[in-house]
């Protein structure tokens, strides 16, 4: 009976220990730290710009997303992120499409990490780019769901002194629970812009929604209802 008891106790302890330390805040190394993790990758200046966020792999490890400027690079291959991963001391540049603005989510509570991200260039009064939601699966980005969006109000006006009519495609999400599971879906608008001149322009929205199951987005059609 007494060794019975030392060996609940122990294991009580072992799950405190195990919770705290799960539960312990991730503390983002620091810029110097990053630099030089990077410096044992690449001789590429590289300048950090923003602030860390925090998210989870695939394999549940914890890593940081980093915005960076690469200055010696075309204007629209400046804007990058990399990933910062304390776990193995190593940092490497993200691919496209997750290039910035990015910002985490775990729709599902399962300790993944949606990565809410976007990439876009611009030239002769053009914007063309694509909102990502994606996981990463070790250093790679796995692309859940994609929409493009595009607008050339930089250029536009009657010829011949513009690019002609003016056209713009914004998409914006929100993340709701759609069928009452617990867990967050997507809510898609698609907002189109047209018109003579960019002070007159008429919009039309349309609203796409999704529900995400076993890590994928799932269309719901207008007429089906959320099971």
């Amino acid at each position: 009976m007494f060794y019975k008891k030392i060996l609940i106790i122990t294991a009580f302890l072992l799950s405190l220990n195990y919770n705290t330390f799960a539960n312990a805040e991730i503390v983002a190394p620091s810029n110097d730290e990053i630099q030089n993790w990077w410096k044992q990758h690449s001789e590429e200046k590289m300048t950090i710009h923003g602030a860390p966020v925090l998210i989870g792999l695939r394999s549940k490890e914890k890593a940081f997303l980093v915005p960076v400027y690469f200055m010696e690079r075309g204007r629209n291959d400046i804007d990058h992120t990399i990933l910062v991963r304390p776990a193995i001391k190593a940092v490497r540049e993200v691919v496209d499409p997750v290039r910035r603005d990015s910002v985490a989510h775990d729709l599902n509570h399962d300790g993944i990490s949606e990565v809410e991200t976007s990439a876009l260039g611009s030239g002769q009064g053009t914007t063309q780019g694509a909102k990502s939601i994606v996981q990463f699966d070790g250093w790679k980005p796995i692309v859940l769901h994609q929409m493009e969006f595009n607008d050339n109000l930089g250029c536009c006006a009657p010829p011949p002194g513009g690019c002609g009519q003016c056209v713009s495609k914004e998409v914006n999400w929100k993340f709701v629970d759609l069928d009452g599971d617990g867990n967050d879906d997507l809510l898609e608008e698609i907002v189109i812009k047209k018109g003579p001149l960019e002070n007159k322009l008429k919009s039309r929205t349309t609203t796409y929604r999704y529900l995400f199951k076993n890590n994928a987005f799932i269309r719901i059609k207008d007429n089906d209802k959320p099971k």
